[in-house]
């Protein structure tokens, strides 16, 4: 980094400065890495549930999944639970997941979402207490990662909102 940080809105260092640009190569090369790791978890008829930076192992310029704890059928057997109850972890999961819908592959893809916005910002989407962050997400789309770090690659940001909007179908 050949300037001094900028700050966010808070004032703290923005994270992209703080990563500055050979941090955002190594994002663009691991993130093509887990979307094939989703994508090949959604292949085998399966739903991760709980994708998360501690279930992401990074390694010699390799992203693998870890965790599959909460592995389910992307199509369960009716038995009155699955897809109902709320499990995973908060700050990363789904708006279906907070409401306790049946969940399908946009409920990966929106934890991924969550967690590439805590990489371009430092922070997870939505902040608060647990109640306020299920509700939030189920109503509220995050304010946009360029608005806590404007030099962010229009790319990514653009990438990472598409991923998080709340209506699972979009």
């Amino acid at each position: 980094r050949s300037e001094g940080p900028s700050c966010a809105p808070d004032g703290t260092p923005a994270p992209y400065d703080l990563l500055g640009s050979e941090g955002i190569v190594r994002l663009r090369s691991l993130l093509p890495q887990l979307v094939a790791g989703v994508s090949a978890l959604h292949r085998a008829g399966k739903l991760h549930r709980d994708l998360k930076p501690s279930n992401i192992l990074v390694s010699g310029g390799r992203a693998v999944l870890l965790d599959f704890g909460l592995v389910q059928d992307i199509n369960p057997a009716p038995d009155g639970l699955q897809g109902h109850l709320i499990s995973g972890t908060i700050p990363y999961m789904s708006p279906e997941q907070a409401r306790g819908e049946r969940l399908d592959e946009a409920s990966d893809w929106y934890a991924l979402g969550a967690v590439l916005y805590e990489a371009l910002t430092g922070q997870v989407p939505h902040r608060g207490r647990m109640s306020e962050v299920l509700v939030a997400k189920t109503r509220v789309t995050p304010v946009s990662p360029r608005v806590l770090n404007p030099g962010l690659p229009e790319d990514l940001v653009s990438f990472c909102m598409d991923l998080l909007q709340v209506e699972a179908d979009r």
